[in-house]
């Protein structure tokens, strides 16, 4: 266990660390080579003619778009690992839609951009077996339910506001001296990460005695943290990407041993 939280500590330091050095890189590879990164598609109609001087005018360095992201989710630390944890992985889920903006860094190249914005987090567990959670004064375990659990569920709400660094090339389009960039059917890279608010907390039982089908909606916090954090990457092409995100609050505070989700899945960008 020692092993395992001394590697945990050293990815987590070396996470933000990465994430500057590919700042820095990029920065430099988009100066020295601006006119690599981005391809210019120049119409007939603005061939300039020899000797002409006009002036490039350049379309606005900041957009707005939506985006919807889905995952399978565990919960992760300790000896639990991803797929191995007491909560069943094809049934935990993690849902995220959000509007963002994205700013590029240089006015005259679209290689690094900055995406930022605001997003609801819907995050649910499903205990394995026939399991529900208890809070037993401040400490959350997981019981036997004396009836047979048709459902068992844990539901998330989080609000937060993420903020990743994209890098990529993008088509650069000359239209009569106005210029615009299109990253479509592009790759692309994000690293960052996010930061909100835990706004909801429920426990949803569904389960059958004497015949009839009793379901239970327990809104409580359940010792949930208040202030989520994380980190986060994705790789993609178009507007389509995998990616894989990691919360560095626990999900529950002030617990034996620490808890984090960790959600890999699919993202789908409209910007």
């Amino acid at each position: 266990m020692l092993k395992s939280n001394v590697m945990k500590l050293i990815s987590l330091s070396l996470f933000p660390i990465l994430i500057l050095c590919s700042m820095v890189t990029g920065m430099a590879y988009a100066q020295e080579n601006e006119s690599e990164n981005d391809t210019l598609i120049e119409k007939p109609a603005d061939i300039k003619k020899e000797g002409s001087e006009e002036r490039l005018i350049y379309d606005y360095r900041t957009r707005i778009g939506i985006y919807i992201s889905g995952s399978l989710v565990d919960l992760v630390g300790g000896d639990d690992s991803y797929g191995s944890t007491p909560f069943s992985i094809g049934r935990s889920s993690s849902t995220e839609i959000g509007v963002n903006w994205k700013t590029r860094v240089f006015e005259s190249s679209n290689y690094i951009r900055l995406k930022y914005g605001l997003s609801i987090q819907w995050n649910k567990l499903a205990p394995r077996g026939n399991k529900y959670l208890v809070d037993d004064k401040g400490i959350n375990t997981l019981e036997e339910y004396p009836s047979k659990l048709k459902k068992s569920e844990l539901r998330f709400t989080n609000l937060v506001v993420p903020l990743y660094i994209e890098f990529g090339p993008s088509k650069k389009i000359n239209d009569q001296n106005y210029i615009t960039f299109s990253s479509r059917e592009q790759l692309k890279v994000g690293l960052g990460g996010y930061a909100g608010f835990n706004i909801g907390s429920m426990q949803k039982l569904k389960y059958k005695e004497t015949g009839i089908t009793t379901k239970n909606k327990i809104k409580r916090d359940y010792n949930t943290t208040g202030f989520v954090y994380g980190v986060g990457a994705y790789i993609g092409y178009d507007v389509f990407s995998v990616f894989a995100k990691y919360d560095l609050s626990p999900l529950f505070k002030n617990q034996p041993e620490d808890k984090h989700l960790l959600s890999l899945g699919l993202r789908i960008d409209l910007d």
